[in-house]
């Protein structure tokens, strides 16, 4: 059993707080300049778009009057100006925002049908009155009767390709997504005014606190409304929001949308589609991922190695899968059958593996318990418990009748206060076309807020390329007959991440090879730490890094002729458990690949960081992995050109794992980390501290430092909204001091109301390898708070290393205006002499250990 090391991670000393320096918003873009220039003909032009609208909408209202009108709003597509955030749409016009989407374009919907606000603005505009300029800031209302540019952006690309062909008697499942924002809003907090008197200034807390509670119950009734809506919809064409199980439906409630899985007929889903201006997005099911399998190769054997269960307090990782053969004699003792969880409908309601050949759950949940290889013979312990959780039929498929974001809430709710709670969520599920970049997708959403409400974590396998695949998501032999060799055809956008692995919160696994193969006939696309030809890639969505790590999950092997053929030799697949029963075969084989089997090696790391640091958070948990990662030296790729270090993030991410590094250190190396389960609001900074002693940094120590900070963060998630800035409540970000630059001069830089320092006269800014803005790093257009899992690293001479190393933690607001709002983070900062040739550990834990002896934060 693995033990917590000699060398055990150090806790990071928060030593000053308080409200931080925070630059300024963007500048309008010249075309907004231009309109207000211009702004008689741009009125006019706003003008004559309005009442195209409003007589092609009486008109349908018109038709209407033979039937119950359903109360669903107009829809616009506008173009606005990209520079400017969109609240203006709701303050000066009453638009409720329904969906940020790309190159400025916002879909928004009104409740006034004569856009008497809207055009009282563009009115005065046009007459050059104040307080109209944002008018100037829509640049284009785009409308045809058809709705065509507005459907192309709701409907995913299969729905808008069939939208012309669905007829009325046709029968769709359908997951869709309704804004539940209105137009209300929660107020700035008030500020405290110089002189004012303590009566007034809880007068203005008072009327706050009731506008406050107005706009929450506002948007809870809203919600009300907007159900009541689509149930009106189903119930006049006979329709229906389908069950996950008897009495919950397939239904998934986000800060600001609703989401459902519905059936519905033709005729009433293009209704729902032309007429319900609330429609965030519209997609069919997704279609699942498929792993690499091949035949059996391995007789049976025979184990005579002794297995011991868990602990009673071992932690819980719980399968999210197609089952798991519970009485598999090399997995039984560490399942919690009582917990057993399945959401399939008879005939397959029950946990079982049996998708042939050697199931899937199955490897799965043998990945955990045996990271490292399947023990012959000797004593085996198993150091966490598996609890299975299955969702996936016979063929490995989702059930039309599952909605994954409200299976996730399912089985996180249901399993959140089981014994000891199960943190830690093994989700080797993915769709088999990359994400889309728009929105974040409800499944990967549901994740988000999951992890953020319930402090759990998923581990998300990154997807697969088949060998022979569609239009949508071409397979590898596709990719190389149309000239993309390997790997670059891994960085194709055909190639990136499936849904959900985009999900902030998800710990986002790809794959690498641990060998190569050449046997004369068959040659393995990938060399030894090369990238896996079937693993997918990133960036991520809104640029984010994903997937974040990597881990050996074996490769494909190619015919050496002409017409080269996929195929798995055992010696480049991994040793998995296999369920033996459906059809009768092997416990154990390498016959089989896929991201699927290396994600849940990386949920035992996290399973074991749970089992030593059982107080932490599931953000540590990720965090602490994420940090392990390191790329390896790969040629060409190592070469540090901008072009190739922008490859390896997008195919390793952070890098490769490592579980010695992730649980403890060495002589050479220390981890501090922040303590607990921090948390942080908007406009507020955190400061930590430490100590570099004079002996590691003393003048002519020339060894390499490596420094690496990590912070993780999560926040309640809005759909309506793109980029994280927007998408989370509360973002974070971090910052560091330079290397001639001491306490007190960081915090007046970083903090507000702070003594004002001079500056040193040394001040060496940290060469960081991505950078804080797209200019700050060593790669262009990459910055690394692009999504909520931001590392960087610098290599720096011991002697340069700065007496104090200090890191601010800034909260920055998001989406919410509300002051209670706060957004949980961890922050890991680690040195190590990469050459193996400064012993640091002692001398900056004696610092650390003197310091928090007598210094609070101040």
């Amino acid at each position: 059993m693995q033990t917590k090391s000699s060398f055990s991670h150090l806790k990071l000393v928060k030593v000053k707080s308080g409200a931080p320096n925070l630059s300024g918003g963007g500048d309008q873009s010249e075309k907004t300049k231009e309109l207000k220039k211009n702004n008689a003909s741009h009125a006019l032009y706003l003008k004559e778009q309005v009442q195209s609208l409003k007589e092609h909408f009486v008109e349908l209202k018109r038709q209407e009057d033979s039937e119950e009108a359903i109360p669903s709003g107009v829809p616009l597509l506008l173009k606005v100006d990209p520079q400017v955030d969109v609240e203006y749409l709701r303050t000066s016009f009453g638009f409720e925002i329904v969906s940020e989407q790309e190159d400025g374009f916002v879909i928004v919907a009104s409740d006034d049908i004569d856009f008497k606000k809207f055009l009282k603005k563009v009115q005065g505009f046009s007459q050059g009155l104040g307080r109209t300029g944002s008018v100037a800031q829509v640049h284009e209302i785009l409308f045809e009767p058809t709705q065509r540019d507005r459907l192309q952006r709701v409907l995913s690309e299969e729905l808008f390709s069939t939208w012309s062909s669905i007829r009325d008697n046709d029968e769709l499942i359908v997951d869709i997504s309704v804004s539940c924002v209105g137009t209300s809003e929660v107020p700035k907090y008030p500020a405290e005014v110089e002189g004012q008197s303590i009566e007034k200034y809880a007068e203005r807390i008072a009327t706050w606190e009731e506008k406050y509670n107005t706009a929450y119950f506002t948007w809870d009734l809203l919600k009300i409304e907007r159900e009541n809506m689509i149930e009106a919809y189903l119930s006049r064409y006979r329709g229906e929001i389908l069950n996950i199980v008897d009495g919950v439906q397939d239904k998934f409630e986000l800060p600001d949308s609703l989401n459902f899985r519905i059936r519905i007929s033709g005729r009433g889903f293009r209704d729902l589609v032309l007429n319900c201006s609330y429609l965030i997005d519209v997609a069919g099911p997704d279609s699942i991922n498929s792993d690499f399998t091949a035949q059996a190769f391995e007789n049976q054997l025979e184990f005579q190695c002794k297995i011991t269960p868990p602990t009673q307090d071992a932690p819980y990782v719980c399968i999210v899968d197609s089952g798991i053969q519970e009485e598999h004699p090399l997995l039984s003792g560490a399942i919690d059958k009582a917990a057993t969880v399945s959401l399939l409908q008879a005939p397959f309601n029950h946990g079982a593996d049996e998708f042939p050949p050697g199931g899937h759950g199955t490897r799965v949940a043998g990945a955990v318990l045996y990271r490292d290889g399947i023990p012959r013979s000797g004593q085996y312990e198993f150091k966490s418990w598996l609890i299975n959780a299955r969702v996936l039929d016979n063929n490995n498929r989702l059930p039309s009748y599952l909605m994954p974001a409200a299976y996730l809430k399912y089985i996180v709710e249901k399993l959140k206060s089981y014994k000891s709670g199960v943190r830690v969520y093994n989700h080797s599920i993915g769709s088999s076309t990359p994400c889309k970049l728009t929105h974040m997708s409800i499944w990967a959403a549901a994740i988000d807020l999951l992890s953020h409400e319930h402090d759990v974590l998923f581990v998300q396998a990154a997807g697969n390329i088949m060998d022979i695949g569609t239009q949508s998501a071409p397979g590898i032999l596709d990719m190389l007959s149309s000239g993309h060799k390997y790997p670059d055809f891994l960085i194709q956008p055909a190639s990136r991440i499936c849904n959900p692995a985009q999900s902030f919160s998800a710990l986002t696994v790809g794959s690498v090879s641990h060998t190569e193969h050449n046997d004369g006939l068959k040659k393995s696309f990938a060399r030894i730490n090369m990238p896996s030809s079937f693993s997918r890639a990133g960036l991520g969505l809104w640029g984010s890094i994903k997937p974040e790590v990597v881990e050996y999950g074996g490769d494909n092997a190619h015919d050496i002729n002409a017409n080269p053929a996929i195929s798995n030799p055992p010696d480049l697949c991994l040793e998995l458990v296999r369920a033996s029963v459906v059809p009768p075969s092997p416990l154990v084989d390498r016959d089989a690949v896929g991201t699927s089997y290396v994600a849940p090696k990386v949920s035992a790391i996290a399973a074991e960081l749970c089992r030593l640091f059982p107080s932490e958070s599931a953000l540590f948990y990720k965090a602490m992995i994420v940090h392990s990662a390191r790329w390896p030296n790969i040629d060409p790729l190592s070469v540090d050109s901008d072009e190739n270090l922008q490859k390896m993030l997008k195919l390793y991410g952070y890098g490769i794992v490592n579980l010695d590094r992730a649980l403890g250190n060495t002589n050479f190396r220390v981890t501090t980390f922040s303590p607990g389960k921090p948390s942080i609001r908007a406009r507020e900074a955190h400061i930590y501290k430490i100590p570099v002693p004079e002996v590691v940094r003393k003048p002519g120590n020339e060894n390499k430092i490596r420094i690496e900070v990590t912070l993780v963060y999560s926040a309640k998630p809005k759909r309506t909204r793109k980029l994280a800035r927007r998408y989370f409540s509360t973002w974070v970000d971090w910052q560091t001091n330079a290397l001639g630059e001491g306490l007190e001069e960081f915090a007046g830089r970083v903090l507000k109301n702070q003594p004002v320092h001079r500056k040193s006269s040394v001040r060496i800014v940290i060469p960081w390898t991505i950078g804080h803005k797209k200019s700050d790093g060593q790669l262009s257009n990459i910055r690394r708070g692009a999504g909520a899992t931001q590392k960087d690293w610098a290599d720096v001479r011991a002697h340069e290393l700065p007496k104090e190393f200090l890191i601010s933690v800034v909260g920055h607001e998001g989406w919410s205006k509300d002051p209670e709002d706060e957004a949980n983070y961890c922050l890991i900062v680690s040195f190590e002499a990469i050459d193996g040739d400064l012993e640091i550990y002692s001398d900056i834990k004696v610092a650390i250990d003197r310091m928090t002896v007598g210094n609070v934060e101040v």
